[in-house]
């Protein structure tokens, strides 16, 4: 295990749910100098002198030099409803996170956290699974020191849009909580973030894969 202090993190997905949380937690904790953040509309409600703010056109990936840090975290995914069609939710999932991937292992990029899903699987019968997994696989394929892969179940938190399917899952589940699996039962997306960043401070090598149970008891110090 190596915690360091002063780590520079660039963050994929900081306008999202979990990306916006673990964007807090980053600008709040002593041990990050810089947190560089690439993203397609501005941030909203948040400034700090850590933050390097850069709106980035994934479709045109110009400027390779930004891709640069210590420590990269993606928190970057859409819906298959804001999608649209497969090739869009492929292209937002899969090649953005996968590009960027590539570009900041060419500069130097030592370690990477990711916010995968539930179920990912390279060979799933379910696109949505089969796109996680492809991307898992191609990251593991990239030579990182260390890859962290959290494939956390529902989320749950406050999010700008509305999501009609989640919230009748969340009730269901709600109703259903003494018999669900803990591997399937939804987890907050403040304790998905406090495990991204408990990640980049303890900087391990290798590959780690942790499910919701393992990523609650990560989040909490065990």
């Amino acid at each position: 295990m190596n915690i360091s202090c002063k780590k520079s993190v660039l963050l994929l997905g900081a306008t999202g749910l979990t990306g916006g949380k673990c964007l807090q937690q980053l600008v709040n904790n002593s041990n990050f100098d810089q947190v560089i953040t690439l993203t397609r509309r501005p941030l909203v409600n948040i400034d700090h002198p850590k933050i390097k703010s850069i709106i980035f056109n994934f479709n045109n990936m110009t400027c390779e030099d930004m891709i640069n840090a210590e420590h990269l975290i993606c928190t970057l995914g859409t819906t298959m409803k804001k999608a649209g069609t497969k090739d869009n939710f492929f292209t937002i999932d899969h090649d953005y996170a996968l590009k960027i991937a590539r570009i900041g292992r060419k500069n130097g990029i030592k370690y990477m956290h990711i916010v995968s899903a539930l179920g990912a699987n390279p060979r799933s019968l379910f696109f949505y699974n089969r796109t996680k997994g492809q991307l898992e696989q191609a990251l593991q394929e990239l030579g990182f020191s260390g890859l962290t892969i959290l494939r956390p179940g529902l989320l749950l938190g406050k999010r700008r849009e509305f999501r009609a399917g989640e919230e009748v899952f969340k009730s269901v589940c709600h109703k259903l909580a003494l018999l669900t699996p803990a591997k399937y039962k939804p987890i907050q997306a403040e304790t998905v973030a406090t495990a991204l960043v408990r990640a980049v401070q303890k900087a391990d090598s290798g590959l780690r894969i942790m499910e919701t149970k393992a990523i609650k008891r990560f989040a909490a110090g065990a």
